[in-house]
Parts: C-alpha cells; structure tokens; sequence
C-alpha cells in the first residue's frame, strides 16, 4: 500500500506486511478482504469478509434534472447489476434530514424508477441493499439533487473542451508539467536523470520546474550544474521548454518564458508571465488554503481569492488538484468552489502533477494531451483550451493504470453527454454539497452518461475510477439557454465592457460598446439575486443594495450573445 499523511505533511510512502504493525498479509481462507488508509487519522485498517458472495455494483443513478428549480419534477432512475440476493431500498433525505425509503417501480429495463416535486433545499438520494440470509448491508455511493430557491434560468451546454476533437485519430501524448532535480535543495535527481526516468515511461512532455531557476534547455545541462549530462529532447522524442516554479509566494510554474527570479510579489509575476506570452499553473493551494479556514469575501487564498485571480489573467491556465499523487484531498473541493464562481465564461483546467523531488515519488501523475500535431503550438493550444484530460494511479507504476478516455460524445437531440471508458465507474461533479468543514464536490450523477435535460448549473465535470486510480475529464460550460441553443464567443468576438467600482460597496456601473438588454446577478449557488432591464443603453447604474459580501456574477444579454462578468461585494 502506498500512502501519504496530510496531517503529518509526509509524502508518499509504503506499507507492507506481515508485521506486528501492519499484519496486512490475507489468510488463505478469506474470500475478500477491504484495506482502508485513513488520510485523517494517518492508519490502516483492514476488514475481513468471510462470505464468497457476489456483490451487487451501482452501474446508473440519475436525476434529470439535477440542478432545478423548486415545484419542477424530478425523476430519479438507477441501475443495480447482481442484485438477485439482495433487497433494494431507495432512500432520500432533505437538507440533511433522515434518511427515509421511498416506493419505486421497476420499468421494462429492469431499472428503478421514482419521480417527485422538490421543494428547495438539497436532496441526497441513495440506494442500499440488504442480503437477508448474509445479513451483509450495503450502501452505495448516492446523488444529490439541488434545488434552487430562485427561479434560476434553464441552462444549454455551451463549453465543450473536447468539442473538435477525432477520438480515433488525435495523438495522446503524457504529459508531466511539475518535476523537480537536484538544484532544488531538498530534492534528490540530476537532471538527466529526471529525463531518463520519465522517458522510460514514454513521457512525452516534460518541462523541469526547479525552484525559481529555468533548466532550460537540455543540451546546456552540463554547463548549469557539471554533474548533470546533456540530453537532446528531439532524439528522445519529448518536448521540452522552459520552466520554473516561482516559490517566493504562493508556488506557481511559469512555462514558455525563460524567467529565472522567484516571483516574490505575486500579482506582479502573474502580469509579467501575461506580458511576456507565457502561461502558469496555480501549484498545490492545499498548502495555502484550508477547508477548516473561514475567509473573508476576498481575503488571500479563499475561494473567491482564487476566482479573482483567474477573472484577471489569462495567462493562469489551470490549477493543481493532484500533486505528488494525492498530498492534497481538499484540492478538487477547491476547484469546484472555483469553477461555481467563474464557470462559464472563465474555465479553470485542473491538473495533475508528481511535483517529483525523489524517484519514489514519479508516476502518480500525469495527463494526457489530446493533439493534432507533435510541437509547442499544438500543446499550447490543449494547455490553453482545456483539450486534456488527467489522471492519479495510486500505484504509480508509470503504466498509466488509471480510468483511460476512448471518446466523449455530446448529443444534443437527447441532451447527453457520454463517455466511452472501459468498464470504470464514472460520478458527474458539480458544484459543491454540505457546509464548513463537511464540504465535499456534489455527484449529481453515476454512470457513463449524463443527461443534462432542464439542467440549471453551470458546469458539469466527470469523475472516472477503477482499482488502479481516478481520471477527471476538464469541466463542461452551462449558460443561459436561448431558443435555439447559443455558441460562446471567440474571445476576440467578445464585446467590450467595464464594471465598476469592482469591489463594490452596493453601486456598481456598467459601460459597454454594444447595446444591453437585460441584466441578471447571480449568487455562488447560481441563484438569481437581480434582474434588471436594460432597454438597449450602453451605460447603466446597479443598485445591489442589501446583497451579502462575496462574489457574484453579472450576466449581460446583448443581441448577439451573452457575457458573463465577476463582480465583489465588500462592505
């Protein structure tokens, strides 16, 4: 088993038996046996199953829709295969109420079905089965269905990142952008050794991102540090470019531009990466926020901190949710909270990284670049439109064990989207479920494919999990929904606008070069606060009076389209 403590900050390690400590080895007479590490508490544990029996598996659980509005019907439909010893109940709770059965039909497919009007608030639905000669209890992994409390807008998928993509042609090269040598003081490679290391793996980008410092390129290794030998990328069949982690603030990788300094004032590293044509990733937040914390609307390294960040520079690519396999659990709760704040007209593309220092911690993770050609502008342009997807193996075998992608296809006559993954089980995320510290991403769905019928969130993005590790797919964009379904806008397309004051203490104005028609405030839930009419003017005065501190997002419906803007309140 291979492990790592969040509470201790230890990095990857072993566990192997049989010990006095870890009596992990399996007697022959067990049929089954479930080992568990406990990132909270740091230990192993392990339950013995003594009943050869077959398990009934979770393979669909529905709710179409998902995200809605109060008093609109909801149906609920799941399927369950190796059920036959097994008594199924379905179960619903609302705002974390008990737990209660619910009475639903079988239809022609053998699939359950249970419909209902939802009042506002969230509901968990879950299913359990019960062997009534084993005893042996079980719960899935359920769903949620939230409710809005606002009659928010009918929602049309209008951000694919896979949209232009030839599954069956495009090239899938692996891709590792976090990877450390011995120039960095507590790591422990040289640097061609980092190359050889990832290249038997068959890597096939590689940039090396030394503390504040560009590796760069391969064939001067020698004259950075004597000890390191040269390698030619080309010959080795990797791309490489330069890069640096700037770890004087929060830690964040520069690509493409040659910087050597550290970054030391953050907002001003972001602006010269900008300037100079480069881009950069957000590395490991779980080292600079907490789940435990409670922030101010703005304050550094809250959520909507991070949302701010990414409204101003697009130059900021993506945000780590994987680092050094998986240091960092809160991570992907993160980017959910980020994601419901700038989705959809700022995506935020996760990323997977090693964040290697030593050779035991490679191969956790990795992504794989969807191109349509071997060079540096294919990469950025996958970098830049999220035309990837990313990967954490528990193992880190370097064989790329994790959940793969076949293909991902959008219907629009049925409303689907559907991924083509080898018997994996696969959860569709959005948003966030709970509160405080309790807060986890919400599943609004199982199973290979997602109906987004009458859907009202924002983005939607799949979970995949086998035995060997997860893979995330980059999220799917949801804005307001015209009669025929909108196109969103090339950024050069995008109509010229000014917020301000921003932040606001309660007024805010709006100058546009095009014509406004109407104008809706949406909260973090997606929940419209405002609306106001804008009777084609060009220039308007907001009064958000009475709005909580936070951020929010002003929608903008113009004649040819819809802009979405980032707006703070703070009193």
């Amino acid at each position: 088993i291979r492990f790592g403590s969040v509470n201790s900050g230890s990095i990857m390690g072993s566990v192997v038996g049989p010990s006095d400590t870890y009596p992990l080895s399996v007697p022959s007479n067990w049929t089954k046996a479930t080992i568990t590490y406990n990132f909270r508490t740091n230990l192993v544990e392990m339950e013995e199953h003594t009943e050869a029996d077959i398990l009934p598996v979770l393979s669909h659980m529905g709710a179409v829709p998902s995200v809605t509005n109060a008093g609109t019907p909801v149906s609920i439909t799941a399927s369950v295969t190796n059920r036959e010893d097994y008594d199924l109940y379905l179960e619903m709770s609302h705002n974390n109420e008990p737990f209660v059965d619910q009475a639903y039909t079988l239809n022609e497919n053998e699939e359950l079905e249970y419909g209902f009007t939802p009042m506002a608030g969230v509901y968990h639905i879950r299913l359990r089965a019960f062997n009534t000669l084993t005893s042996e209890d079980l719960v899935f992994k359920g769903i949620v269905v939230k409710v809005l409390g606002e009659q928010a807008p009918l929602k049309a998928l209008t951000g694919n990142p896979y949209e232009e993509i030839n599954w069956n042609a495009i090239q899938r090269n692996k891709a590792n952008f976090h990877v450390h040598t011995d120039w960095t003081s507590d790591a422990s490679m040289q640097a061609h050794q980092v190359v050889d290391l990832y290249h038997s793996k068959d890597f096939k980008i590689l940039p090396i991102t030394n503390h504040n410092f560009s590796s760069y390129p391969w064939f001067l290794f020698s004259m950075f540090k004597t000890s390191w030998q040269d390698r030619d990328p080309e010959t080795l069949g990797i791309l490489s470019f330069p890069g640096n982690e700037l770890s004087a603030n929060n830690h964040h990788n520069d690509f493409f531009t040659g910087r050597n300094d550290s970054g030391a004032d953050l907002e001003q590293s972001f602006a010269l990466t900008q300037s100079l044509g480069g881009m950069q990733i957000l590395n490991h937040p779980g080292q600079y926020w907490s789940i435990l914390a409670n922030y101010g609307p703005m304050q550094k390294n809250s959520p909507e901190w991070f949302a701010d960040i990414f409204s101003r520079y697009e130059s900021i690519i993506g945000l780590e949710v994987y680092n050094q396999g998986n240091k960092h659990p809160y991570d992907r709760v993160l980017w959910d909270e980020v994601l419901t704040l700038s989705m959809p007209e700022r995506p935020v593309w996760g990323y997977s990284n090693d964040d290697a220092h030593h050779v035991n911690q490679a191969f956790f993770n990795y992504q794989f670049m969807l191109m349509d050609r071997f060079d540096i502008p294919a990469l950025k342009e996958s970098m830049l439109n999220g035309r990837f997807y990313f990967s954490y193996e528990y193992g880190g075998t370097g064989n790329a064990m994790a959940p793969g992608i076949d293909g991902i296809t959008v219907d629009p006559t049925s409303q689907t989207i559907t991924i083509d993954t080898p018997d994996d089980q696969v959860y569709w995320i959005s948003g966030i479920d709970g509160e405080g510290s309790d807060r986890q991403s919400a599943v609004v769905g199982i199973g290979k494919t997602f109906v987004f019928e009458g859907f009202r969130g924002n983005y939607v993005r799949a979970l995949i999990t086998n035995l060997y590790g997860e893979t995330c797919t980059q999220p799917f964009g949801f804005d307001d929904a015209d009669v025929t379904g909108i196109d969103p806008m090339k950024r050069e397309d995008r109509t010229s606008i000014v917020i301000f004051p921003n932040p606001s203490q309660g007024t805010v104005y709006i100058r546009s070069d095009q014509a406004l028609d109407h104008i809706l405030v949406y909260n973090s839930m997606g929940q419209v606060v405002r609306s106001f009419s804008a009777k084609n003017q060009t220039e308007i005065e907001l009064n958000l009076g009475g709005l909580k501190n936070g951020m929010y997002i002003v929608s903008l419906r113009m004649n040819h389209g819809i802009q979405n803007r980032t707006i703070i309140i703070n009193r």
